[in-house]
């Protein structure tokens, strides 16, 4: 990454989405042995995938900001 700040973006999002593909994971096993998430796991997700969303838009918007710096040098 060209920045610092866009480096520690990289890494927000990266550990955003490791963990919300730890709750996609818990979700398929849960599925596929036919049982219920708990409420706890269902608010891990729900919280992980916010999560995720968020490091996603943040990164996406330092990506487009640099982009268009990038053009005006």
């Amino acid at each position: 990454m060209a920045t610092s700040k866009l480096r520690d973006l990289r890494h927000d999002y990266k550990a955003a989405y490791t963990a919300y593909m730890n709750c996609v994971h818990a979700l398929s096993v849960a599925s596929l042995n036919g049982d219920c998430l708990t409420q706890k796991e269902l608010l891990a997700d729900e919280r992980a995938f916010n999560a995720l969303a968020l490091a996603r838009r943040a990164l996406m918007d330092a990506l487009r900001e640099h982009a268009g710096a990038k053009k005006g040098d």
